[in-house]
């Protein structure tokens, strides 16, 4: 299957979420913030994170403008965010994340996004190749 990042600040929130993503056969990682993001996506190359808004030092949307301005390949890693609030959703949208989740969040809604941001992943790579 896939390997996913999580981040979020909330360790029983990232744990539940891996566990629903192991369970459907992916490899999952996870930081705490989007500075220990930003070096987690470096080092495991995922193929798809899935990220918090709130959460202290970076902030998902800050994460993800990082992700989006890198140079070393990174830039087009599919990213779902999760956020309970329009203002985060937009702040989200604006940074460059494919897709959004409200909090609190369903299982097969999870599934369901990641389903769909690596199918449309694999689209994307393969009209590049």
């Amino acid at each position: 299957m896939a390997r996913i990042l999580i981040v979020d600040d909330n360790r029983l929130v990232r744990t539940l979420l891996a566990q629903v993503l192991r369970e459907a056969g992916h490899e999952v990682y996870e930081a705490e913030d989007g500075a220990h993001a930003l070096a987690a996506v470096k080092a495991k190359r995922p193929d798809l994170v899935v990220t918090d808004f709130y959460m202290p030092q970076m902030d998902g949307a800050e994460f993800v403008k990082a992700l989006r301005e890198d140079r070393s390949g990174l830039k087009n890693i599919p990213v779902i965010g999760l956020a309970g609030t329009s203002d985060s959703e937009r702040k989200l949208t604006e940074a460059g994340v494919n897709a959004y989740l409200p909090k609190p969040l369903r299982e097969k809604q999870l599934l369901a996004a990641v389903g769909t941001a690596l199918h449309d992943a694999e689209i994307l790579n393969s009209f590049k190749k």
